[in-house]
């Protein structure tokens, strides 16, 4: 009876200790199952570490010790051979899988760092190519032997100095790659304004849709979230520079924001041609473009793939679904009710 009574108990323990996930939570879960299980207290050492449960006043036994520093004492009664070997296995393994399982974590850490500055490298590359494609044309103009008109000269300068303090705004940002590296890439936790934020990127692009109509439509008073405004607005920028490059000349172009229930919905949707829907998770994959305008639309096929990267790694949803005039790219992303 004694027999099948610890049998039953190492069971238990057993499955008490499978879902540990670091080695401190591993060792504090041990403790506490044998503390209840097997004896009125126990003690395990860890590389000079000492977890304890329970009531340590009584007569001590040592269940096991290994070479690897481990040593498990238990207090209370003394537990018969089969179950000090059968311990010192259960406890072994379930360190040895919350030691691989704490590794596993830290990967992912660096794996996720890595991919978020990609990202935010990506987005930089991809912003930098518009203004300076706007310098390169104005000075090119201004040089050319063509006759330029006063005004002509006045707008082609304007464009040449807005652009080059985007330029800056830019270089000013990429700098987060600092702070972001140091913070192993993770997003920085702040208050946004997505209404906000999501007017300031209409108006910064505006100027490029030349007979196309920009829209914004958001509603006041939306939640804050908490998140990176750096990568938001990165976020923000890519969907809106895609929807107008997509869209014909004269197109109209959404921006709108709603929010309730806990959950905030920005959608940003433009007149043009259907996405078709095999391509429609195509187009979130790195250097893809859409294929029916991919040799008129002039791009690199990462800036929705940036976009989703980006939202992803704030918790939100980045998708694109078929729209009442063209294609409809919409975010969804949790805040505070």
């Amino acid at each position: 009876t004694r027999r099948k009574e610890e049998m039953e108990r190492l069971q238990l323990l057993g499955s008490s200790l499978i879902g540990a996930r670091t080695l401190s939570g591993a060792a504090e879960a041990i403790v506490a199952k044998l503390a209840e299980l097997f004896a009125g207290g126990a003690n395990l050492t860890i590389n000079s570490v000492d977890y304890s449960a329970g009531n340590l006043n009584g007569f001590p036994a040592e269940a096991f010790s290994s070479a690897d520093g481990i040593r498990l004492v238990l207090f209370g009664r003394e537990p018969s051979p089969e179950v000090r070997s059968a311990l010192a296995s259960l406890v072994q393994l379930a360190l040895d899988r919350a030691r691989v399982s704490e590794e596993q974590a830290r990967m992912e850490v660096v794996q996720k760092g890595e991919a978020m500055r990609n990202t935010v490298l990506n987005a930089l590359a991809h912003n930098f190519r518009t203004p300076l494609t706007s310098i390169k044309a104005a000075a090119s103009t201004l040089r050319s032997d063509s006759p330029v008109s006063t005004d002509e000269r006045g707008e082609l300068v304007t464009i040449i100095d807005e652009e080059a303090d985007r330029l800056h705004r830019l270089i000013r940002n990429s700098l987060d790659l600092v702070r972001i590296e140091a913070h192993r890439s993770n997003p920085r936790n702040e208050e946004v304004d997505l209404g906000a934020l999501a007017s300031k990127v209409a108006s910064d692009l505006r100027r490029y849709f030349g007979r196309r109509t920009l829209v914004v439509d958001l509603q006041p008073d939306l939640a804050i979230v908490r998140a990176d405004k750096f990568l938001m607005e990165q976020m923000l920028t890519q969907v809106l520079d895609n929807a107008w490059k997509y869209s014909a000349p004269n197109a109209r172009v959404w921006i709108a924001a709603r929010g309730g229930k806990g959950e905030i919905l920005l959608t940003v949707h433009n007149e043009g041609s259907q996405i078709p829907v095999p391509e429609r998770e195509l187009i979130f994959g790195k250097f893809y473009r859409g294929a029916a305008l991919e040799q008129v639309v002039q791009g690199t096929g990462l800036g929705l793939s940036i976009a989703r990267t980006i939202a992803e790694a704030h918790g939100g949803r980045l998708w694109v679904e078929e729209g009442p005039r063209g294609p409809a790219f919409c975010f969804s992303m949790r805040c505070p009710k």
